[in-house]
Parts: C-alpha cells; structure tokens; sequence
C-alpha cells in the first residue's frame, strides 16, 4: 500500500467520523421526541449504525467494518469530551452505565462467535449498541438473541426431523434481530 492510499482511507473514515458528529448535532435538536439516552449523540449514531447494519446484514450477510469502526471511534471520541467536559454529575453516572452496557454486550456476542456460530460483525454492531445506550442496549441485545432463537427454532425443527442437513449453512442476520430488541427494550423502557 503506497502512502496515498493510507491517506486516502484515514480522511475517508475521518469525514465519516465528522459526518455522524454532525448528524448527531442534528439529531439532538429533535432530542426531545426520544426517550431517555437514546435521544442523545450516542442515540443517533447507535440508531444509524443498526439501520445500516440490518440492511447490509440482511442483503449480502455482512456488516460493514466501514459502519462499525467510525461509530465506534465518533462515540468513544464523544466520551473522551464528555468526560474532560462533564455537563454534571449526572452525565459522569451515565457514562458508567454506558460503560457497563459496552462490556456487557461485548461478552454476550463474543462467546458465540468463539464457538463459531457469530461474526465479527456481530461482535463490533454489538460494541457499538452497548457503547450508544448502554444497559438498555444489553437488554435490547438479549431480546434480539431470544427473537433470533425464536426465528432459528422452525428451521432447526425443519432441517432435524423432515429435511437431513445440509452441507452449506447460511448465516442468520442477527443484526435485524438485535435492531427489532433494542426497538422493543427502548420503547418498553427497560
């Protein structure tokens, strides 16, 4: 790789970065029709990533580092200025939860892909939903694990009593399922 090319990939990703900073701006202004954490920066770039995600997800079954990444910079970027500017101590609480959230999201979707029944993908969309909402991300994380359970159940079913397996698998776009969890943990208020 020549010198242009790394140029050119680390001012694509930082416009990518500016241009969810910006959007989240935007996004504030309308902070009020939310609720709770999810009408804030962290809110925009958590819906935004998720709808790109499932998109892609459910298209061609990957999800894009180009997405992930630059969320995941842009919120930890946004955390870092958070904490050297707290607005109060309320926002330094809130940051803990959402600390604790990234973790525990983390740990929920590595262990399936250790076991090779995840992508990495998974993995990053779930930093990125724990590190953007927080506890009510690994709530809304776990729903989606039981609505893909729940999907999964019928084929499994199909493919173990009236089909033999097969040798091919395709993968289960668990990003649509982690989007519809985090919709219902958001709007149930968990």
């Amino acid at each position: 790789m020549d010198t242009h090319t790394i140029l050119g990939y680390f001012l694509a990703a930082l416009l990518q970065i500016f241009g969810l900073l910006w959007g989240a701006v935007f996004f504030h202004l309308l902070s009020g029709l939310l609720p709770g954490q999810c009408g804030t920066m962290f809110g925009f770039i958590g819906f935004f990533v998720c709808a790109i995600s499932t998109i892609t997800d459910i298209n061609y079954r990957t999800i894009c580092n180009t997405v992930t990444y630059p969320a995941l910079y842009a919120l930890i970027l946004w955390m870092i200025i958070t904490i050297i500017y707290p607005v109060n101590f309320v926002t330094v609480i809130s940051l803990k939860i959402l600390l604790l959230g990234f973790i525990g999201c983390i740990l929920v979707t590595i262990i399936p892909y250790a076991l090779g029944q995840g992508g990495g993908g998974d993995v990053k969309l779930a930093a990125v939903i724990g590190l953007a909402f927080g506890f009510t991300g690994f709530i809304g994380l776990l729903i989606g694990f039981v609505l893909g359970s729940l999907y999964c159940l019928p084929i499994f079913i199909k493919q173990k009593f009236f089909k033999p397996l097969e040798k091919k698998s395709t993968g289960i776009p668990m990003a649509g399922f982690f989007s519809a969890g985090l919709l219902i943990a958001i709007f149930l208020g968990l």
